[in-house]
């Protein structure tokens, strides 16, 4: 979530770099696009998530970025109890 001009929005970021095993990425996809990303955002603080894809990479193919309100906004209570309880 960029704003034009102004670089990202938020003070607090949450990258992530992570590969899937080619048998199970359709169900991957299908899973964090339905179900992880919008229960990510869905968090208090949450400003945005996008996930970014090298098609070339053989290693971190996948990117995903937070943006938080802050900082603390990957470390509250709402978000670790999310994080332990999907």
């Amino acid at each position: 979530m960029a704003l034009p001009g102004k670089g990202l929005a938020g003070q607090g970021f949450l990258a992530i770099w992570n590969d899937v095993a080619v048998a199970s990425e359709a169900d991957w996809l299908e899973w964090h696009t339905r179900e992880h990303m919008p229960e990510r955002v869905s968090v208090p603080g949450f400003l945005g998530g996008r996930r970014y894809v090298d098609a070339g990479s053989t290693h971190h193919k996948y990117f995903t970025l937070y943006l938080g309100e802050t900082l603390a906004t990957f470390s509250s209570p709402p978000y670790v109890e999310r994080l332990n309880n999907p």
